[in-house]
């Protein structure tokens, strides 16, 4: 730590801190938690060093920055969640005339700071092959919405005939795209892909409020079981890796999740066994996302209570169809129970429709707001994060989650015969 009027650690980018998030200072790296000199908050971000400025926190005063730097480490103890998107795109194979250069410029336009959408959405655009959370790429009259891995597929450009037909159904149920060249003009045709770009952004939120949720003490306190049965048999992880190879069409990513390179089919069953080894009760919000940005609830179901007693265990069930296939995730959030707070929290209001229909809406249910609930709105682009030039929120120590993933894949020639 530094003294001197400036308060820093040699920690920065390269150890994932992010402006926003709380650490503790520590007299040395083995200190137990009782032992914590005081918070900071960091403030700005290098490659290796952290500006930290003391805060009030948990309990205790904010201690002057002379005090914090005899202080020998800063421990992470609430990440901060960035809720922005960078976009990708690549309009190198789009066909002459559909005019995707004025729908892309118009889309810039939607998202500056100060225009008229609720929460505007932070984006940083880049260009083709560089990383990013989502990809646009053009081929032909069609303009795709792509995850990172998929973003140098041939998109079918590359067969002809009935290959190329098999090859764009397949296409269809995994990746969400607009198509041009039906009438439509480059305004109305921007409004419908900014309409796609903001709900694929909060599937992608979701996902990593989620997985900075999963670095919580509370995290620990989850215990989860999950197994896939097809045909009323549970499967092994060989059987998982020949489904695999069905997945001819599309170069899908790696995934993790029940088993290294898990892919499901239509008509697979998954449990998923939750339970609470901790020392308090917790509220469980259990979410499909979908390959195609959709987001499901499927715990607790309308009118059934959510809350896990210590000790005590759920069973949630699902089974798989392949209207949509591609990668997708299921995000189970537990959030510690207050006892000055009535009824429970229930994060199903983040639900919204795959790109299927990226014009339809899906209003969720109304809930009671508390730093928790609020955080995962704002990853839904509702109220209550602030997402540029102000404080941002951290993830909650109460807050605690699991992401499982796989890939959902059409059926082989050996599963139609």
């Amino acid at each position: 730590m530094h003294g001197n009027g400036r308060l820093a650690a040699q920690a920065g980018a390269l150890t994932d801190l992010v402006a926003g998030s709380i650490v503790a200072v520590m007299p040395n790296a083995v200190a137990p938690d009782a032992e914590v000199m005081g918070y900071a908050r960091v403030r700005s971000v290098t490659l290796a060093e952290s500006e930290l400025e003391p805060i009030d926190f948990g309990g205790r005063p904010r201690r002057t920055r002379e005090e914090l730097a005899s202080g020998a480490v800063a421990r992470l103890i609430r990440p901060a969640p960035i809720l922005d998107l960078t976009v990708s795109v690549d309009l190198r194979r789009g066909g002459a005339g559909y005019g995707f250069d004025t729908v892309i410029a118009r889309l810039e336009r939607l998202f500056e700071p100060g225009s008229d959408e609720i929460a505007s959405l932070p984006i940083r655009w880049v260009g083709p092959g560089q990383a990013a959370h989502l990809a646009l790429v053009a081929a032909g009259d069609r303009l795709f919405l792509l995850p990172p891995a998929l973003a140098g597929d041939p998109l079918c450009t590359h067969l002809a005939g009935v290959a190329r037909s098999a090859c764009d159904a397949d296409l269809k149920r995994s990746v969400a795209a607009v198509q041009a060249g039906q009438g439509e003009r480059a305004q109305a045709l921007a409004g419908r892909l900014h309409r796609m770009v903001r709900a694929a952004a909060k599937a992608e939120n979701i996902l990593r409020v989620a997985t900075l949720a999963g670095q919580t003490g509370m995290a620990r306190h989850i215990t989860t079981e999950l197994h896939v049965e097809r045909n009323g048999q549970r499967v092994t992880a060989a059987e998982h890796a020949l489904t695999c190879g069905a997945a001819d069409t599309l170069r899908l990513p790696s995934a993790q999740g029940v088993a290294g390179g898990t892919c499901l089919r239509a008509k697979d069953r998954v449990f998923l066994n939750v339970g609470n080894s901790g020392n308090r009760s917790f509220d469980l919000t259990v979410l499909y996302v979908d390959g195609r940005f959709g987001v499901v609830p499927m715990f607790p179901r309308p009118g059934s209570v959510n809350r896990v007693e210590v000790g005590a265990r759920v069973r949630v069930a699902l089974e798989i169809d392949d209207q949509v296939t591609g990668m997708e995730r299921l995000v189970l959030v537990a959030i510690e129970s207050s006892s000055s707070r009535l009824g429970t929290i229930d994060l199903s209001f983040l639900a919204q429709p795959s790109l299927q229909a990226p014009d339809r809406s899906r209003s969720g249910q109304d809930a009671e707001e508390d730093e928790a609930i609020s955080l995962f709105r704002a990853a839904g682009f509702g109220e209550g994060l602030t997402t540029r030039g102000g404080t941002r929120a951290t993830v909650p120590m109460r807050v605690g989650a699991q992401v499982f993933s796989w890939q959902v894949v059409k059926p082989s020639a050996r599963d139609r015969q």
